[in-house]
C-alpha cells in the first residue's frame, strides 16, 4: 500500500471507531468489511440481509460482523426517529424518515449510532 493509505489505516486503527457500510450486500464491501475486521481497523456494521450477504460472498465469513437488516430491524423506530430528528429542520416528516430508513440504506446509515 501507499504511504498515505498506511498512514490512514494506522490512524484509524488507533481510533477504532464504528463504521456503517450501507452497501452491505455488495461483494467488494463484504470483502472490505472482512479486511477491516481482521486487521482491527474499526468495528464494522453492514446494512443488508445476512442471507443475501452469505450468498453473494459465501467464501467470506461474516458471523463476527454486525449486520442490520433495515426491513426487519427491531430498532426501526429508533432509527426512524433519529433520522427524523436530524432532518426535521430541513422539512422531513416522520413518515418520510420511516420510508427512507426502510427503503434506502444510505439514509439508515446516517441514523445508526
Amino acid at each position: 500500500m501507499s504511504k498515505l493509505m498506511d498512514s490512514i489505516i494506522k490512524k484509524a486503527t488507533k481510533l477504532y471507531k464504528t463504521i456503517v457500510l450501507p452497501e452491505g450486500e455488495e461483494p467488494r464491501v463484504i470483502e472490505a468489511a472482512r479486511y477491516i475486521t481482521d486487521n482491527k481497523i474499526a468495528k464494522v456494521i453492514l446494512l443488508g440481509d445476512r442471507e443475501v450477504i452469505k450468498s453473494v460472498r459465501p467464501d467470506i465469513a461474516t458471523d463476527d460482523i454486525e449486520v442490520i437488516n433495515p426491513k426487519n430491524s427491531d430498532k426501526f423506530e429508533i432509527y426512524s426517529n433519529t433520522l427524523f430528528e436530524l432532518r426535521k429542520a430541513k422539512g422531513m416528516t416522520i413518515e418520510q424518515a420511516q420510508s427512507l430508513v426502510k427503503n434506502n440504506n444510505l439514509f439508515l446509515s446516517n441514523s445508526v449510532k
